[in-house]
Parts: structure tokens; sequence; C-alpha cells
């Protein structure tokens, strides 16, 4: 443990220090770099309260990304299944009534219909052996179109040129903003991004699923010799991976926005594995490491305004630098324990 905390410091300063070098070699000071992404990004409430709500949207989907990745498996569909959530709770909160029953029907739909993304991904997995990055990557672009088409064709709003839906009834804006000021984001389902990061890290830690979930991410072929439905736990771990990343449905359609929008999402999906890498697939770290890429993602476009010689592309840089040192960090834990495995054998 202290060891994995000391290379995970070193791993982290080493990252500033190439970054703080970058800064330099596009003359501008890394101070100044962070203070601008802080000023942007957390200084101000209307600011701070985007954060949050950017962070909110990256534990779901890494929370459910590190169960995936626990089981060996590297799905790339949470940006899909996202959108797939908003559309649908969307959909049925404008075709029902509001009531008590539509209410949940509403609260199911953007789980289920997540979920079913999840198994589709599952079953050619278990059943055709067809490899999960094409399976998401391909259901990515159908759901794209299939929102497309529903929005363009069947909900179009009546009242925006824009390509929405129309707005959901009030009765069913279930979570209440965080900060009381106007078009502020950030709501409770927060809080919920938070437990459901604790909860995954007690399934996997605590229970008998997590455990075969993660012995089967470390040997698919010791795993099976001992008893273990390798097939069962893909779904498992597919299936919760994409209703986690549902989840987002509700902090988007129920606690701000109200209604679908077609190019809503700024690549939370895809930058959630970005979150899980720097997290090393723990869901407790995800929380920080969350909160970490949401500063970089609201902070960026201060780049463009507040200095001479860098823009907004700087913070792709600094995620891509941190990500390449944590995947260094992985090879050479990996790299030991396969080291001490064979001395003691």
């Amino acid at each position: 443990m202290k060891r994995t905390v000391f290379r995970y410091t070193v791993s982290i300063a080493i990252g500033l220090g190439l970054i703080s070098l970058l800064c330099f070699f596009a003359h501008e000071t890394p101070w100044h770099v962070i203070e601008i992404l802080l000023k942007t990004s957390v200084a101000e409430p209307d600011d701070l309260s985007v954060t949050l709500f950017y962070a909110t949207h990256l534990m779901f989907c890494a929370a459910g990304l590190c169960l995936a990745f626990q089981a060996g498996l590297f799905p790339i569909g949470a940006e899909g299944q996202l959108s797939l959530s908003c559309l649908m709770t969307s959909i049925v909160g404008l075709s029902f009534a509001p009531s008590a029953l539509s209410f949940v029907a509403i609260l199911a739909a953007g789980l289920v219909s997540s979920l079913a993304f999840g198994l589709i991904v599952s079953y050619f997995k278990c059943k055709k052996n067809a490899h999960e990055v094409i399976t998401s990557m391909m259901l990515n672009f159908i759901v794209a179109a299939f929102a497309n088409y529903m929005v363009s064709h069947h909900f179009q709003s009546h009242v925006s040129q824009n390509p929405e839906t129309g707005v959901i009834a009030g009765r069913y804006w279930f979570f209440a903003p965080i900060f009381h000021t106007d078009g502020s984001p950030a709501n409770t389902t927060f809080f919920l991004a938070i437990l459901a990061c604790i909860a995954t890290w007690y399934f996997l830690e605590r229970t008998r699923p997590g455990f075969e979930i993660r012995a089967v991410g470390k040997s698919v072929s010791v795993a099976r010799n001992s008893g273990i439905s390798v097939g069962k736990i893909y779904t498992i771990a597919l299936g919760l991976s994409a209703i986690l990343a549902g989840f987002g449905g509700w902090n988007q359609i129920l606690g701000y926005a109200h209604k679908y929008q077609i190019g809503f999402s700024a690549d939370y999906g895809f930058l959630a594995i970005a979150v899980a890498l720097v997290a090393r697939n723990n869901p407790l770290a995800v929380i920080p490491s969350s909160m970490f890429f949401a500063i970089l993602l609201k902070g960026a476009p201060g780049l463009d305004i507040e200095t001479d010689f860098i823009t907004r592309d700087f913070v792709k840089i600094i995620q891509a630098v941190l990500i390449l040192l944590f995947l260094v960090l992985q090879k050479q834990r990996d790299l030991s324990r396969s080291e001490s495995a064979t001395r003691s054998s």
C-alpha cells in the first residue's frame, strides 16, 4: 500500500514537473496557468456550479468504467449510454401525463435504456466473441443517429429552432439546484454521484461478485478454472457499468436542462475513460479525479482569453501527459508483480 501511494505521488510530481516545463516552453508561467484554471472554474458560484455539473457526469461514467476495466474489459460506450439515457428520459417525460407512476417510469427509462446498451455489448462479447471496443463504438454511432431521428421527426421543440426536444413537465424536475442562482446546472445528483462511487468501491472490494470481477480481470483462465462463469461476470460488469452511466440522464434531464439537446455532451463518456485511468480504476479515487478533469474542462476556455501564447488545447496536453504517466505507473506495477510471482514460483 505504501509503495503504491509513493508511486502515485511520484507520478503526480513528475506530471506537474513536465506540465510546468511545457508552460515555460510556451512562454507562460505554470502558476499563471493554474491561477486562470482555478479562477474560471471554482472562484465564483456560477463557475463552481458548472464544474460540479461536469464532475457529476464524469463520476457516474467513470465509476461504471472502473467496473468494466477491473473485469479486463475496455468498453468505450459510456458516451452513447449517457446520450441514450438522456434521450429516453426526455421521451418518456414528454409522452405521459404527470403522475406518480409516470415519474417512476421516467426514472427507470434512462437506466433501462442504458442497461440495454450494455447488455448488447455483453451479448456480442460472450456469444460472438466480438471485442467490446468495436461493438460499443458502433453502438455510439447508432445511438447518435437514433437521437437525431427521434428529435427531428417526432419530438422537436415547437418553440426552438435548435435540435432539441420540448421541456418535460415541471413536476418531473426532481433534483434541486445546489446554488440558488439563475441557470445553475449543479444539482443534488452530485451527491448521488459521490454515493455511486462509494457504492461501486464497496461492491468491488467487499462483495463476492466484486471479487469475481477482479479475479476475471487478473486472469480469465485462472478464474474459469476456479469455477467462475466468465460470461456471467462480463454481463454483470457491462450491465452495471451501463446503469451507472445512465444515471447521467437524471443529472442532465431531471436536474438541469429538462429537455434533450443534441450535442449537449462535452464528451463526458470519453473523458471519463481518462478519469478512470488516472484514478487507476479505483472508484473512490474517481471522485477527486473527476473534480480535477472538470476543473480543466471548465477552465480551458479561460486560457484563450487570458493568455498570450497558449489556447484551450493546452488542457488536452495536460490530460495526455497525466494519462501516459499513470499508464506507465500501471505497467511498472504489473511488471513488478509478475517478477515477484516468478521468483516465488
